[in-house]
């Protein structure tokens, strides 16, 4: 029995969109269940923490924004940590606004020094045991993680992040600067993975097995997917224009629907909050696309410059600004 060329690929896209459906859904479920067990242990545990904490913030020509951003970390409710501002021998009146703001609050403490870059002026703040942040990385945090788990390792250590802060950061103004500001993420989380991926099928005892042989492996799997994302958005138009009728459409907007409306099941939310999300969760899915195609485009720019990156040839760590 042959297939014919057209067929085979059509049952290709169509086991791939079923597998990029089945990993959305898996990870919303898991994550959802997550958060759920998180907030139980929250509730259980009513004993405040006591341990202190420093929040390091470095900065470069910020004097736009660096006022709200230090006030914002000071008005936290938590009794016991410190913030330390680090000028990065900025040319503005950052440096100023930070010293002012010193004298109000005893709880920030503001160092200065020479434009250097955001690596170094963490380090600046930060004497640890792994060496502090790599200066040759323009995404420190996800290459400060991985060395800290190449280091540790993640079976007696925890690495997570506070699934239940509520961030504010001003959006980009033009296209171009979010095309910018996602090529940077994206090219510096593949930067630090090949840094780091002596972990990547790891045996080592220090290290999960989820780690090591899913979670990490996975992070290449998910961008094979965004890769061949355009097949699927066109598979699915190759089905509407083929079929033509309207259960087929509204089944395709019902998936789509649902993956919106999952995002914001677990949150404590009114009643009237909840009812506005599902009214307008299509429309900011459909939105939200705008994301795919500017992360496609920086993925098909990665792999241009895929070599430069495994090899880590450009060892910049130097402030990259975007529009706001």
């Amino acid at each position: 029995m042959k297939f014919s060329p057209t067929l085979i690929i059509a049952i290709t896209v169509f086991a791939l969109s079923i597998l990029a459906v089945g990993r959305i859904l898996v990870g919303l479920i898991v994550s959802n269940l997550h958060q759920i067990n998180s907030i139980d242990r929250q509730q259980l545990s009513k004993k405040p923490a006591d341990h202190r904490f420093s929040v390091i913030i470095p900065a470069f020509n910020e004097e736009k924004f660096i006022r709200r951003g230090v006030e914002s970390v000071l008005r936290q409710t938590y009794p016991n940590f410190e913030v330390i501002a680090v000028n990065d021998g900025s040319s503005d009146k950052t440096g100023m606004i930070l010293d002012q703001l010193a004298r109000q609050h005893p709880k920030l403490r503001v160092i200065h020094q020479h434009n250097q870059g955001k690596s170094v002026a963490i380090n600046h703040a930060l004497m640890l045991e792994v060496g502090g942040y790599d200066t040759d990385s323009i995404t420190e945090d996800i290459d400060f993680t991985m060395k800290m788990i190449d280091h540790f390792g993640n079976s007696n250590r925890q690495f997570g992040y506070a699934d239940d802060v509520i961030a504010y950061t001003p959006p980009v103004s033009r296209f171009s600067q979010l095309l910018k500001q996602r090529y940077r993420w994206k090219q510096g989380r593949f930067k630090a993975l090949f840094k780091h991926r002596r972990v990547i099928f790891n045996r080592d005892a220090k290290y999960t097995f989820s780690l090591a042989f899913w979670k990490l492996p996975k992070v290449f799997f998910e961008e094979f997917l965004m890769l061949i994302d355009p097949l699927l958005l066109l598979w699915i138009i190759g089905i509407i224009h083929h079929f033509a009728d309207f259960s087929t459409i509204f089944a395709i907007f019902g998936l789509y629907y649902l993956f919106a409306m999952a995002t914001f099941i677990p949150e404590e939310l009114k009643f009237w909050e909840r009812i506005r999300l599902m009214m307008v969760a299509p429309l900011a899915y459909l939105i939200l696309y705008v994301i795919n195609i500017v992360d496609w485009i920086s993925l098909m720019r990665c792999l241009f410059n895929m070599k430069r990156i495994a090899n880590n040839e450009d060892k910049t760590a130097k402030w990259q600004h975007v529009d706001r």
